[in-house]
């Protein structure tokens, strides 16, 4: 019985769904890697701690600026949202960023910081959701469809 107890949770704990982060080292617009990332994964990356981050430091080149789904809000400047329309909550700006310079709508992320910086071609993070059910089926979802219960590995 403890065996069943065990397999059935683990079966639960696999339900949902969960996101992962690919670097794509091809050079775009952030209005072009964001249509690519919808297109082929789900969205931009947005980040949602400290951990991705980190994640995200170590799958670039931490040389380089890489877009992530970082944008000024287009109707209140001061406030920065995710590509998919979400209020950023938590930041990880570079000192003495954001500059908020008028042209600086986008985000990048260097050396495991955030920089704003004004459009311009750099590799940039998508991320895929995955949505897992009991039979272990795996299918990518894409666009807008529901990123409820995300988790990130």
């Amino acid at each position: 019985t403890g065996r069943i107890f065990t397999c059935i949770l683990l079966l639960l704990s696999l339900s949902g769904t969960f996101s992962k982060y690919v670097y794509i080292k091809k050079k775009k617009s952030w209005n072009e890697a964001q249509s690519f990332c919808r297109e082929h994964h789900t969205d931009l990356a947005p980040v949602s701690n400290e951990q991705d981050n980190l994640k995200l430091g170590k799958l670039g080149n931490s040389n380089d600026y890489i877009w992530i789904g970082l944008k000024k809000n287009s109707s209140e400047s001061q406030k920065w949202m995710w590509s998919g329309g979400r209020e950023v909550s938590s930041f990880f700006w570079a000192s003495g960023q954001p500059d908020n310079q008028p042209e600086q709508v986008y985000g990048v992320i260097y050396n495991n910081k955030w920089r704003d910086y004004p459009d311009d071609n750099f590799h940039f993070f998508c991320y895929s959701d995955f949505e897992f059910n009991s039979g272990f089926n795996r299918k990518p979802m894409k666009g807008s469809q529901n990123r409820r219960n995300m988790l990130s590995f």
